[in-house]
């Protein structure tokens, strides 16, 4: 038996202003200060649903600090560490197939990235990302975020 899917949808608008300074110092190194207000779901079924009041997971003004650069021809180096603070948190009940939302959280993050072009079609890339995230709704101890990893990384050959 096909299963059967109820498509939704949901129109609205949102003032996301952003603020960005780039200073560039020549061709291979960079440092940018990006900031604005948005809009964050991990779930836009919960959003199209309006299962959860449509305030949530507004971001205030976080600033996001990166630099890019290229210490040889080949390579290029990119970081950044941002700060993130959400009003709502939406976890995933994997026992239930649903989200729940768990309340404010805050996020400070560091990315690493580096990508490498052994030849002219051949590349080699890495991302590592660290991520200290924590409910402000909870005490401490019992402000982890379910399921969220605090550290990942990914390599790959292309």
């Amino acid at each position: 038996m096909a299963a059967t899917y109820n498509t939704q949808s949901e129109n609205k608008v949102k003032f996301s202003p952003k603020l960005n300074f780039i200073f560039s110092q020549n061709a291979n190194f960079q440092l940018y200060l990006k900031s604005g207000l948005g809009f964050h779901s991990n779930d836009t079924r919960v959003v199209v649903a309006n299962c959860w009041k449509k305030k949530s997971s507004n971001g205030d003004w976080k600033p996001i600090w990166g630099t890019i650069f290229k210490p040889f021809p080949r390579m290029m180096v990119n970081s950044a560490l941002w700060y993130l603070e959400l009003q709502e948190e939406l976890v995933y009940v994997g026992d239930a197939a649903t989200v729940e939302i768990s309340g404010r959280l805050k996020d400070w993050e560091f990315d690493f990235g580096l990508r490498y072009q052994v030849t002219d079609y051949f590349f080699f890339d890495t991302d590592l990302n660290y991520t200290y995230a924590r409910s402000t709704a909870e005490p401490e101890g019992q402000n982890y975020i379910p399921l969220a990893p605090d550290f990942t990384a990914t390599a790959g050959l292309r």
